[in-house]
């Protein structure tokens, strides 16, 4: 059986351009990006399903796509098995269905793209040019918000932690796409440039993790776009501005310090209701409820656990209360807490696929997996892949990133 080319060009392009609206009014208008999120899946769900039938299931499917599917497919079957119980609260019904969407975007976008039904050439410059708009307008918002407020910068999401982590998302896939720039002198500005600027959103959010991971991560880059011995001039610069915006930064980084040995110093005298304190209770709680029920339970029954060991300890007064509808602050710890050892198996297969499972088609490096890589490590301190906001633009610049480095030889990355 084969669908007319021509409708299925037409559907292409109809999804490639809500993705690519999608990405740039991320930052600028939440609600306005996801309508476009959903119009592109609406789109490529029945395109996917036409490809399928004209080309046949192998050719449709991605290895990047599947990632997402299963994840779904968890938090459908948990949020199920709640209702079933008779809990109404706290279901993941929203997040499957945007993981399960994410999966026909990525499916359909990509499979359309590789079997050449759209112009590759084209769509590697849309993607480019669709990523520097989003890292512009996120960085112009931040910008705006640090030099008239000392409040911590909101960009786009209504905490400064998801704000910091989709910024540092999307900055750090910026930078590893800026590798494939054939133009040595284009390459260092723009990348001096992004240093510059992401550095100083990134610590105006005040968030923690990101302000370290971050800053690290960019000093692994340039020392992969920059070969110490063939580009030492510019290796050497951009560690220098780089170390000049973080110590630019030094009140921000005293504040937060002294308030993290604060908290250290508070939870050590059995006083957990502070930001760091109150995570290490949670962590310490979900590790118990997971030992009680390796395979999983319902948000209650896990929540009625550990109030029952916090009152049993004389604990009741702790900061742990306050979150347990929310999450653990811990994405490890929140799957093993709630979908058990099932859980760690799904999250632990996202995390490889878009980390060493992609490193055969674009090296070790790319722009799939150092921004992942980010991801991981903020996952310590957070849970990100249950937020809405987050599996909208994880999705949609992993298709970019991947149309980006697409067709690219790998030795082309630094030069050689």
């Amino acid at each position: 059986m084969r669908c007319n080319s021509a409708v299925m060009t037409k559907m292409s392009l109809a999804a490639f351009l809500l993705l690519l609206l999608t990405s740039v009014t991320f930052f600028v208008d939440g609600k306005l990006s996801r309508y476009f999120f959903y119009f592109c899946g609406y789109v490529s769900v029945p395109g996917f399903i036409l490809f399928t039938f004209s080309q046949g299931i192998k050719k449709s499917l991605n290895n990047l796509s599947l990632p997402f599917l299963i994840m779904g497919v968890l938090f459908l079957l948990w949020s199920l098995w709640c209702a079933v119980s008779g809990e109404g609260d706290y279901l993941l019904y929203t997040p499957a269905k945007r993981m399960i969407l994410s999966f026909f975007i990525i499916s359909f976008i990509l499979s359309t793209y590789r079997n050449a039904l759209l112009s590759k050439e084209k769509l590697q410059r849309y993607s480019l040019v669709a990523l520097w708009i989003t890292f512009l307008a996120a960085s112009l918002s931040g910008i705006h918000q640090a030099l008239n407020s000392s409040d911590r910068v909101l960009l786009g999401i209504d905490r400064p932690t998801m704000s910091a982590y989709a910024y540092s998302f999307v900055s750090l896939t910026l930078m590893m796409a800026l590798a494939y720039d054939k133009n040595r002198l284009r390459k260092n500005i723009t990348f001096f440039c992004t240093i510059i600027i992401s550095t100083y959103v990134i610590f105006h959010t005040q968030t923690r993790a990101a302000m370290g991971i971050h800053t690290f991560l960019i000093a692994v880059i340039t020392f992969h776009l920059f070969q110490v011995r063939k580009e030492p001039l510019s290796c050497l610069a951009s560690l220098l501005l780089l170390a000049i915006s973080v110590s630019s930064n030094h009140h921000i980084i005293d504040h937060r310090t002294d308030e993290a040995i604060r908290d250290v110093q508070f939870y050590k005298n059995d006083n957990d209701r502070t930001s760091l304190g109150a995570r290490f209770s949670m962590w310490k709680v979900g590790l118990l409820s997971f030992e009680q029920r390796p395979f999983g339970e319902t948000l209650h029954q896990r929540n009625d656990f550990i109030r029952g060991y916090l009152r049993s300890s004389g604990e009741e007064d702790s900061d742990v209360n306050r979150y347990l509808d929310v999450h653990l602050h811990n994405e490890v710890i929140q799957y093993l807490s709630v979908f058990g050892i099932f859980g760690l198996l799904v999250l632990l297969y996202f995390y490889y696929v878009f980390t060493l499972g992609v490193r055969k088609q674009f090296g070790l490096m790319n722009g799939i997996s150092v921004p992942m890589v980010a991801m991981i490590f903020y996952g310590l301190t957070d849970v990100l892949f249950i937020a809405d906001e987050i599996i909208l633009l994880s999705s949609v610049v992993i298709v970019l990133s991947a149309v980006i480095m697409s067709g690219k030889e790998i030795s082309r990355v630094r030069g050689d």
